[in-house]
């Protein structure tokens, strides 16, 4: 299979390499790298090392890596038709050196890559974002996206989207959009990081800090007297003001970006876990990883009110863990909300915690992080995998989870 990736394999690991991850249980697959073009890839390499050609490299036994190199400017109006042609010859390349053929080609992006494959070779399109929405914050032509968007559903095979509000978009393209959601992996979180004491409960937000937050709802929960731990990298043009004040408190502890296998040890740091994201296009389409990596911690978590956030809790009240629901996940609308649900989740296991006093509430309630994690269980990378892989036609097993909507 060939994964034409929205990010590099080295970036920040997101929805493209977690589910190739699942995936390669299933098939062989050639990752392919955003193109990129010399000049950049030799200054990400500190100049050490210069190729005008593609690279491959070998990640573990089921996944190779290609990096395309295209023309400089390649997101420019002129420049757009060869970025993508040199992308298509550069795979045809790889594929020639690795000795196979593709069963099928899946794109993350609205590039101009699906329908060249050959008749024998399933074109999905897996659409993880609303390209159109977040083009101004990628500097791209939302006109332009939008195109690209109507392009590709009508030659794909297979549409499938992250979130209920994608596919109701593309449905309106004439596609018949399958629903596969971001997914998780139930981790253990016993050791916990070295951190100021702060009182409990606490309060938590890992993840990459941006214009997607809402920074009003942090500053609420900080009002309001919880600890509050933030963890991840910031984005330096968002609210530098309001963050460095809000991180200025005595129970607000920011820790900056942390390695990927270091967030466990955060996570047991946290009681209740937040996504507190804006009201805008762009996140009411998405699918906030964040949200099922809390419960797989064994944590609760209050979530903004959007699609995918109430496509979980549909979900949360239908299955086992339906009388554990109000105590799990909660959805809030605003900053008061916010502050309302974390009184509820903390007070739900703690007659000290009704009365005011958080300070005795415990660290993890071993009953609810239990119900956590078996809801998380129901919603890992491999059952998505398994999903994507029936839905294309690669194997005719099923996890026995519904994704569709609820």
């Amino acid at each position: 299979m060939v994964w034409m990736a929205g990010v590099s394999w080295d970036g920040i690991p997101g929805t493209d390499r977690l589910m190739v991850t699942a995936m390669a249980g299933h098939a062989r697959i050639l990752w392919v790298d955003p193109p990129v073009s010399p000049v950049t890839a030799a200054l990400r390499r500190s100049a050490t090392r210069y190729s005008l050609g593609p690279e491959m490299s070998v990640v573990n036994r089921q996944v190779t890596r290609l990096t395309p190199k295209v023309m400089p400017g390649l997101s420019r109006p002129g420049m757009r038709v060869t970025t993508a042609a040199l992308v298509r010859l550069q795979t045809r390349w790889a594929l020639r050196r690795l000795g196979i053929q593709p069963f099928a080609v899946v794109a993350t992006y609205p590039g101009d890559l699906l329908g060249y494959w050959g008749s024998n070779v399933v074109n999905v399109f897996y659409g993880t974002d609303d390209y159109v929405a977040g083009a101004e914050l990628m500097g791209l032509s939302a006109q332009h996206e939008l195109r690209q968007e109507i392009r590709v559903a009508g030659r794909a095979d297979v549409v499938a989207a992250v979130s209920p509000q994608l596919a109701e978009r593309w449905a309106g393209f004439g596609a018949s959009p399958v629903i596969i959601p971001n997914g998780c992996r139930p981790i253990k979180v016993d050791e916990r990081a070295a951190l100021p004491e702060l009182p409990q409960p606490v309060v938590g937000l890992i993840g990459q800090l941006s214009d997607r937050i809402d920074l009003s709802v942090l500053s609420a929960i900080a009002d309001a007297g919880f600890s509050l731990l933030i963890v991840g990298p910031l984005d330096r043009r968002w609210e530098q003001r309001r963050f460095k004040e809000l991180v200025s408190r005595s129970r607000v502890h920011y820790t900056g970006p942390v390695p990927a296998e270091a967030v466990p040890s955060y996570l047991a740091a946290i009681d209740i876990g937040i996504t507190p994201y804006r009201d805008t296009p762009f996140n009411r389409a998405s699918f906030p990883l964040k949200t099922l990596e809390y419960l797989g911690a064994g944590i609760p978590v209050v979530s903004s009110d959007i699609p995918a956030a109430r496509w979980l809790r549909a979900d949360l009240t239908r299955g086992e863990q339906a009388r554990w629901a109000d105590r799990i996940m909660a959805l809030a609308n605003n900053s008061a909300d916010f502050v309302n649900a974390i009184r509820r989740i903390a007070a739900s296991d703690s007659p000290a915690a009704a009365g005011g006093d958080f300070s005795s509430v415990a660290t993890k309630v071993p009953a609810r992080a239990s119900q956590c994690i078996a809801f998380a269980a129901r919603h890992t990378w491999e059952r998505r995998a398994n999903s994507f892989a029936a839905v294309i036609g690669l194997s005719q097993q099923t996890s026995g989870q519904s994704d569709e909507l609820p």
